[in-house]
């Protein structure tokens, strides 16, 4: 695995920030109207360290830049037809206890949702329609929230250099953004992946020079699951550099990770036969890990512009989903995508005989979300297939 290149200039232990902290800009067709803002402690100037949730809210539709046709293309979630063209864009700021972090941001997301039709999580760069605004509140109100779900991780490439991957966002949730410099070409997949498993063990455990990361006992259920075992020692510095890049606010530089992803081992052994074959012509990935990132990425891109276009007569999508089985396991299932719903929600029928989960059977109409699939099967009209390249794994 990568390996982040040190630095001059840092000083250890990473320091984190002193409260939570995060912006949202919430964008109407006309008029926004009133905000149910009631608890959240509306001010007009944030404190310099929340001991309760504080808000600040601005109109700031004179100055505020519109997204472009290529950002809303790049950046949006849902339905955001039409936020280029919002009357009125108002500010959401806060700042908030530490402890206090998801549960605020779920709170003013709810808001915004109340209020407008479009958000832009000013954090991550994300834009969002109501739907998909509503699920990331949803995923921030989790008892364990997955960290993944709540930043991003963006990749700075150099022409013909390693990169450097940041995410952003964490800063809402009470932590330092993570920075890895130095990943060779071929790894940013996997380096992706150990960023967000990293920034889960900081937020259910806390920031340290030396981090401990068990994905196994992570409580959040998806952030486990996406992690494929991922078991090691993130070691982490302080860093205020790379401004020009990055931009600015309090960072932690992964130096280094002594470890490695495992095997799933929640995925299944013998998937059905009929529809396990891999792709003929695919590369082998280099990790199970990595083949599964790519999967993902491979659904919210390609494959899911071909859906919105309509697949040809003929074709068919899986997905191979998790259901809980009575005993606590997870049992991995394919299901024929019938409706890709906003929000990332795919809904179909279940294609696989489940063996140990008990609540559904073949041929039930089932659901589940774009970041929780573990692989997707693309049949075409002439029995061709791809994807399912970690199949090869198991």
């Amino acid at each position: 695995m990568g390996v982040g290149l040190s630095a001059p200039g840092r000083a250890a232990p990473p320091s984190q920030p002193e409260d939570a902290r995060g912006r949202l800009a919430l964008y109407c067709p006309a008029d926004c109207g009133e905000l149910a803002l009631d608890g959240l402690g509306l001010r007009t100037r944030l404190p310099a360290v929340a001991t309760a949730p504080s808000v600040v809210v601005t109109d700031v539709s004179e100055t505020w830049a519109r997204p472009d046709a290529a950002s809303l293309e790049a950046w949006g979630e849902g339905n955001v037809a039409g936020m280029d063209q919002a009357s009125q864009v108002v500010l959401i700021e806060w700042a908030t206890p530490r402890d206090q972090a998801a549960q605020t941001l779920a709170r003013l997301l709810q808001v915004a949702v109340a209020a407008g039709p479009w958000v832009e999580d000013v954090d991550t760069g994300r834009l969002l329609g109501t739907v998909a605004a509503r699920g990331l509140a949803g995923d921030a109100a989790q008892e364990a929230p997955d960290v993944a779900k709540l930043a991003t991780v963006e990749v700075h490439q150099a022409p013909g250099g390693p990169a450097i991957l940041a995410t952003r966002g964490l800063a809402r949730l009470g932590l330092p953004d993570l920075v890895e410099v130095g990943v060779l070409s071929g790894e940013t997949d996997e380096a992706g992946a150990r960023l967000n498993a990293i920034a889960q063990a900081m937020f259910e455990a806390g920031v340290v020079s030396r981090l401990s990361v068990d994905a196994p006992r992570f409580r959040s259920e998806s952030a486990r699951l996406a992690a494929c075992g991922l078991q090691g020692t993130a070691t982490l510095s302080y860093d205020r550099g790379n401004k020009a890049t990055l931009g600015p606010g309090l960072r932690a530089s992964v130096d280094g990770f002594d470890g490695a992803f495992g095997t799933c081992e929640e995925a299944p052994a013998t998937p059905s036969p009929a529809l396990a074959a891999p792709l003929a012509a695919a590369p082998a990935p280099d990790t199970l890990a990595g083949a599964r990132v790519r999967a993902i990425q491979r659904l919210r891109g390609e494959v899911q512009q071909a859906w919105r276009a309509g697949l040809p007569p003929g074709e068919r999508l899986l997905v191979k989903a998790p259901f809980q089985a009575g005993d606590g396991r997870v049992e991995w299932l394919w299901l024929q995508v019938a409706h890709w719903e906003e929000g990332e929600v795919l809904v179909g029928v279940l294609s696989s005989d489940p063996r140990a989960v008990t609540s559904v059977k073949k041929g039930d109409t089932v659901q589940t979300r774009v970041e929780l699939v573990f692989d997707y099967l693309w049949v075409h009209a002439d029995g061709s297939k791809e994807g399912n390249e970690t199949q090869a794994f198991l």
